[in-house]
C-alpha cells in the first residue's frame, strides 16, 4: 500500500523539522509528504532530511482551517492509506509499519490511531476525573466515546494497552484508507483551529461504515507543543462552546428536557476549565455571552456560528 502523510502547519516550521526527523526513522519510512502550510513559513527542500526531499510537497494554504488543511491535504495525496499527523508529535519508530499490518489483516476497519501522552494528561489528577465523572465530560476511560454532552471520553489507564474500538480518533495522529473519503469527510465549513476537528470526522466515519475504528497501543505518539501553544483567547473560547453545540445538536441531542441537562452540566465543566486556564473576569463574560447567543440562535448553521466566532463585538 502507498502511504501519504499529510502534516498541517502554521508557522511552526521547526516543529515540523523535528516531525521529519521521527519520519526518516520509521521501520517502514512513507512514500510522501504533504505539509499544507497554513501560514507564511517559507519552505526549501533544503531543510529536509535527504531521504525525504523526493516525496516531499508543500501546499501554501494561508488562512485556512485545520479541517480544510486536512481536506486538502487527503485530496492531494497519491496514497492508498493516509497518515494525519499534527505537527509537534513524536511517532514511535514502527507507526506506519504497524498501522498498515493492522488494516492489511482488518478489512472493515478503516482507520486506526493512537493514544498520546503530554504534560498535561500526565499532570491530571483523580480528583478532576472524578469531577469531570459527575459532570458528564468523562466516562471509564475504556475507549474514545462520544457522551451525551458532547464530549469525548478518551481511551486511558490500562485500558490504553489493549486494542480498542472508538468513535473517534486523536487528530493528531491517525491512518485513514483513501477510500473512506468516498463516504466521509472532514467538516471543512470549521473555522481556523476547528476544535473537535477529529469528533466530527470520526462521527462521519461511524455514520458512513459503522464500528470502523480502532484506537492501537503501538501507535500511541508523544505530544509535545511548542510552549507558547494552547492558551485561550475569545475566539477560541466561542469555538469551545458553538462547535460543541453544534456537534450536540446535530449527532446526539434528542427531543425531551432530560436530553438537555447534560449538556448544561459539559458547559458548567467548560466554564470550570477555562476559569483553571485563564482566571480572568473576561472568561465569565465571553461565556455567558456565547451561552446567550446559543439560546437565541438554535437553529444556527455553520456560517452563523462562525460569524458569531470570528466576530470582534
Amino acid at each position: 500500500m502507498k502511504t501519504s502523510v499529510i502534516i498541517s502547519t502554521v508557522n511552526r516550521k521547526q516543529a515540523a523539522l523535528r516531525l521529519f526527523e521521527s519520519l526518516v526513522a520509521q521501520s517502514t519510512p512513507p512514500d510522501e509528504i504533504l505539509l499544507i502550510e497554513a501560514g507564511y513559513a517559507p519552505w526549501d527542500k533544503s531543510e529536509l532530511p535527504p531521504s525525504l526531499q523526493p516525496g516531499f510537497r508543500v501546499i501554501d494554504a494561508p488562512g485556512m482551517s485545520l479541517a480544510a488543511a486536512r481536506d486538502l491535504g487527503r485530496k492531494e495525496a497519491a496514497g492508498n492509506v493516509l497518515f494525519f499527523f499534527d505537527d509537534d508529535i513524536l511517532p514511535p519508530k514502527n507507526y506506519i509499519e504497524s498501522a498498515l499490518h493492522y488494516l492489511a489483516h482488518h478489512s472493515t476497519i478503516m482507520a486506526v490511531g493512537g493514544a498520546y501522552t503530554d504534560r498535561a494528561v500526565q499532570d491530571r489528577r483523580g480528583s478532576s476525573i472524578l469531577i469531570g465523572r459527575l459532570l458528564g465530560i468523562y466516562a471509564d476511560g475504556r475507549r474514545n466515546r462520544l457522551l451525551p454532552s458532547g464530549w469525548a471520553d478518551y481511551v486511558r489507564g490500562p485500558y490504553a494497552r489493549e486494542i480498542t474500538h472508538a468513535d473517534w480518533l486523536f487528530g493528531c495522529n491517525f491512518a485513514v484508507r483513501a477510500s473512506a473519503f468516498t463516504k466521509a469527510g472532514f467538516e471543512s465549513r470549521m473555522a481556523a483551529w476547528s476544535f473537535l476537528e477529529d469528533v466530527f470526522f470520526g462521527v462521519s466515519l461511524k455514520e458512513a461504515f459503522g464500528d470502523c475504528m480502532r484506537v492501537l497501543p503501538a501507535l500511541k505518539v508523544i505530544h509535545d507543543p511548542p510552549a507558547s501553544g494552547g492558551a485561550i483567547n475569545v475566539m477560541s473560547l466561542r469555538m469551545r462552546m458553538l462547535y460543541r453545540y453544534l456537534l450536540w445538536r446535530e449527532h446526539i441531542s434528542r427531543s425531551g428536557r432530560l436530553h438537555l441537562l447534560p449538556f448544561s452540566l459539559g458547559m458548567v465543566a467548560n466554564l470550570l476549565l477555562m476559569i483553571k486556564q485563564e482566571r480572568k473576569f473576561w472568561v465569565v463574560t465571553e461565556t455567558a455571552k456565547s451561552l446567550r447567543f446559543i439560546l437565541q440562535h438554535r437553529n444556527v448553521d455553520w456560517d452563523g456560528a462562525n460569524g458569531f466566532i470570528l466576530s470582534k463585538d
